[in-house]
């Protein structure tokens, strides 16, 4: 979240130049990384920018007349309640439908709980006249997405007044009559999809990676720009992409904008190129 606003505002993407509607409406968190938290409010269930972005957010803000919260915080702006639903949506039932596909979770099952999304639209027999299973999975998913759709709009229209003054702050997938099922299919993604063990050993080692990645490189560019640097930090230096050591030896940096550029570095990363990167820095 924080680390996406921050790109949109780079000045190294500048080809997109976002309104401030859009990025508004892109930003589910409306807060710092280093405010107090609200746990009731929906929107600072994590944060949404961080502090080399703040004066640009505060702009953001002003300028859309977002309501402030306290200090570093405000109310969403209204679309991103329908962009936060959008993410739910499609994550919760194309995570499940793959689960379905890996034979993590049962036909029967799936079929049962988009069934019940889709109501009297939903017919079992027509279903079954479809002799390929993968067809069955899209008509489900499409017809249970075209239904949820129609709910969180219907909910956003009447929920107009109070999204506009910040006194409605959950999800709208989470308010909607199908909010039971949605929680139904969560909580059987948790325990068979997200938790098999075969998606925790590639989770477990992107976590590894990650960190590894990011103390190399913390570590190489400190001692490089502000001690003195080893044979193994010059070398692991050295492996950043020139743009990226240009910005970071031609821009004055503090140790933070130091750090956060080896952030943009490697969130920028393909999972493939950050495996065979750390292969290379630790020897593998």
């Amino acid at each position: 979240n924080a680390q996406g606003f921050r790109i949109l505002n780079s000045p190294l993407y500048r080809g997109t130049e976002l309104t401030f509607a859009s990025l508004g409406a892109f930003t589910k968190y409306p807060l710092s990384a280093s405010s107090p938290k609200t746990p009731q409010r929906k929107s600072q269930k994590k944060f949404g920018y961080y502090q080399s972005e703040a004066r640009q957010f505060a702009t953001l803000a002003a300028d859309m007349e977002l309501q402030p919260l306290g200090k570093g915080s405000w109310c969403r702006h209204p679309l991103a309640f329908l962009v936060e639903a959008a993410d739910d949506i499609c994550y919760g039932i194309i995570d499940f439908e793959d689960g379905c596909r890996l034979g993590l979770v049962s036909f029967e099952t799936y079929k049962s709980l988009l069934g019940q999304i889709i109501g009297r639209a939903f017919s079992e027999e027509k279903l079954m006249k479809v002799s390929s299973l993968s067809e069955r999975l899209g008509i489900l998913r499409a017809m249970s997405i075209s239904q949820l759709v129609h709910e969180c709009s219907e909910l956003f229209r009447s929920k107009e007044e109070q999204i506009l003054s910040g006194d409605f702050d959950q999800a709208l997938t989470g308010t909607i009559p199908s909010s039971a099922i949605l929680d139904q299919i969560s909580t059987l993604s948790v325990r068979d999809i997200y938790r098999s063990r075969q998606v925790l050993e590639r989770e477990a080692g992107g976590y590894e990676i990650i960190s590894k990645l990011m103390e190399a490189f913390c570590t190489a560019s400190y001692e490089t720009l502000y001690a003195k640097a080893s044979p193994k930090s010059q070398s692991v230096y050295r492996l950043l992409p020139n743009e990226f050591r240009i910005l970071l030896e031609s821009t004055p940096q503090d140790v933070y904008g130091t750090l956060m550029l080896v952030t943009d570095y490697v969130s920028s990363l393909t999972d493939r190129y950050a495996m065979r990167l750390y292969r290379i820095l630790y020897g593998l």
